[in-house]
């Protein structure tokens, strides 16, 4: 069964952010923690595009987004990989931990 517009309209939340000198109406998810997220996302694009405004003077609108992109879609893939890390450490640790039962007759 699909949502209809009305229904849907009710569950999102209407909010403005600014990135730069851009100014966007968004629709999202009754969640304050998907605002606070989007808010905050919004500051630090900015803020990117301050900084590399300056370091760039004459670069280009397009340019400038183009280096806001790679800079966040760089911070993304490291942390994920940060995370598969994790994981895999986590689950090589409860290899051990169960290795070491079993070793001991406890398991």
């Amino acid at each position: 069964m699909t949502t209809l517009p009305s229904e849907e309209k009710k569950n999102n939340w209407r909010i403005n952010v600014r990135i730069g000198n851009e100014r966007m109406a968004l629709r999202i998810p009754r969640d304050p923690i998907v605002e606070k997220c989007l808010r905050d996302g919004a500051t630090t694009a900015g803020s990117l595009v301050s900084q590399y405004s300056s370091a760039y003077p004459d670069a280009s609108d397009v340019q400038i987004l183009s280096y806001v992109a790679l800079h966040l879609a760089n911070r993304l893939e490291q942390l994920t990989h940060e995370e598969k890390a994790s994981n895999t450490d986590t689950r090589l640790q409860e290899v051990i931990e169960l290795l070491d039962r079993i070793d001991d007759g406890d398991a």
